[in-house]
């Protein structure tokens, strides 16, 4: 969950930053989606057979997801972004 640690530390320094609706239904979407991964990595340690493969696959979604919602950048490069083009507008 480094982008929700990040995004967290981040507000405790800096304060909430003024967003877009835009910017914030992306950070919501990325801290969602970490959200759900942690927990299908929780959940399929109790799994096996069939039930393990489909929580993989739905994984995979979500990285997927999140890839394209960061475009594999890492948290501070992501939320720098965000954050300068907040300041843009």
């Amino acid at each position: 969950m480094k982008f929700t640690r990040y995004y967290s530390s981040l507000i405790k320094a800096s304060g909430v930053p003024h967003l877009s609706v835009e910017q914030f239904q992306l950070i919501n979407n990325i801290i969602a989606l970490e959200i759900r991964i942690n927990e299908q990595e929780l959940i399929n340690k109790y799994l096996s057979g069939d039930a393990k493969v489909i929580l993989n696959k739905r994984s995979y979604s979500c990285y997927s997801k999140l890839h394209n919602l960061t475009n594999g950048k890492a948290p501070d490069e992501v939320f720098k972004n965000i954050i300068v083009s907040s300041k843009l507008h």
